[in-house]
């Protein structure tokens, strides 16, 4: 391994307290490149900010992160900034997260990072794991960028290879795998007609999803645009969905993903819950 290289671990445990309601964490830790400001209650949900304090991933690191919420708990994960695999030599070590993510029942989980960046020669997989009991709630994002389109790279990264599952209930629900090896395309980033295209996945689990009105899936699907932007809507069980965002743009991406928030608010009440950076 490179000796330079980073091995990083982030530990958080959401738990509700009897005496007041209140959410806190019960217990964490964390180890360089993780780095967690101080979490904050807003009234409705825990929000604590995962920051990379070296502005993104190197060559060869590896980052393990395992967030569980226990019953009763609410917490909202976010970040405050891009997240990058940065520039690797062309023979450079990949670099690895596995990420592991727990909901008891009555508990809240949500899930909503900046965009991943991956530069140019980079190499990066990543595996995350998410486990939902039955009575929890779940609202969880993933982004993906073409590249640093800003400083001309497009899809200039060497290898992405990006899994992901989802149980709920002890049921398995999803699986999915992506495998990225430019100037090979897959159906994450490949829009006929456009020169790039922004991804973003979001799974939600529980709230009032039951009773999810078709009007409501109609109208996330209705925010596609002609050249801007496609989106839609699977069901995957009772209370269960993935939807998922092409856009031609980082922005266009952004209030996608914000649309689709505000609208599901009703049926998911924490995401009333704001988003700002503290």
């Amino acid at each position: 391994m490179n000796g330079n290289a980073l091995n990083g671990r982030l530990e958080l445990i959401a738990a509700r307290s009897e005496a007041t309601g209140r959410t806190a964490l019960r217990h964490q830790y964390h180890s360089v490149p993780f780095h967690l400001s101080k979490a904050y209650w807003d009234g409705r949900v825990l929000l604590a900010q995962v920051v990379n304090p070296t502005a993104g991933i190197f060559a060869g690191d590896r980052m393990e992160s395992h967030v569980s919420v226990e019953e009763g708990a609410s917490l909202l994960v976010t970040s405050p900034s891009a997240s990058r695999a940065h520039t690797m030599a062309p023979d450079g070590e990949t670099a690895y997260l596995y990420q592991s993510f727990r909901v008891a029942k009555d508990g809240w989980l949500e899930v909503f990072p900046e965009l991943f960046i991956p530069q140019r020669a980079s190499s990066y997989r990543q595996r995350t794991e998410i486990e939902v009991a039955e009575g929890g709630s779940l609202y969880f994002i993933e982004t993906l960028a073409p590249g640093r389109v800003a400083h001309g790279e497009l899809l200039a990264y060497r290898h992405l290879d990006w899994s992901f599952s989802l149980r709920v209930g002890g049921r398995l629900l999803a699986v999915e795998r992506a495998l990225v090896e430019p100037p090979d395309r897959c159906w994450m980033l490949d829009v006929a007609g456009w020169e790039k295209a922004y991804y973003a996945s979001i799974w939600m689990v529980g709230g009032d999803l039951a009773n999810l009105p078709e009007a409501a899936i109609v109208e996330i699907e209705s925010m596609t645009e002609a050249g801007a932007r496609l989106t839609g809507v699977s069901r995957l069980s009772e209370g269960v969905y993935a939807v998922k965002v092409l856009a031609e743009s980082s922005l266009a991406l952004r209030r996608t993903l914000n649309a689709v928030r505000a609208l599901l608010a009703p049926w998911l009440p924490n995401l009333k819950s704001s988003l700002r950076k503290l």
